[in-house]
């Protein structure tokens, strides 16, 4: 996909973003530390409107998860990894001809879906069970399932 290397170079970007030459720091799953968020609009300024769409969406929204949430006649999505997207729709169960673009983006979408369902994992407590809009959310966090 097209947007891919443009989302890599700018994901490049955003990994080595310092602060006022500080240091490192960890992006929340919001990207919402000061500069970060500026960066990232900067960025994808100039892209075609699709592929800036679907960049800003792989780091402030639900990337290509994006379009399912909103298909009313979705009643199913199951994500077994960053490239392994499944729904269900009038009954039938169909791969996502579509993936995460990396698998930063992945861990975000997973830290976005957590904090929005109020719910947390780590290496102690690796497994999440709660809901997000209308979905039942559960995942095995990779630290237990090494395949994601």
């Amino acid at each position: 996909m097209k947007f891919q290397s443009f989302y890599k170079e700018i994901e490049g970007e955003v990994c080595n973003f310092q602060p006022n030459d500080v240091g490192g720091f960890s992006v929340d799953p919001s990207f919402n530390e000061p500069g970060v968020a500026e960066l990232i609009r900067k960025a994808t300024g100039n892209l075609e409107a699709s592929i800036r769409d679907r960049i800003l969406s792989e780091f402030f929204s639900w990337g290509p998860v994006e379009p399912l949430l909103s298909d009313p006649e979705i009643t199913e999505i199951i994500i077994n990894g960053p490239e392994s997207i499944w729904f269900e729709k009038n009954g039938f169960l169909s791969q996502l001809n579509d993936g995460f673009s990396s698998e930063l983006s992945y861990k975000r979408f997973l830290d976005r879906t957590c904090l929005e369902a109020g719910k947390h994992y780590s290496i102690e407590n690796p497994f999440c069970d709660g809901s997000v809009r209308d979905f039942r959310l559960h995942f095995c966090a990779k630290v237990v399932s090494p395949k994601n």
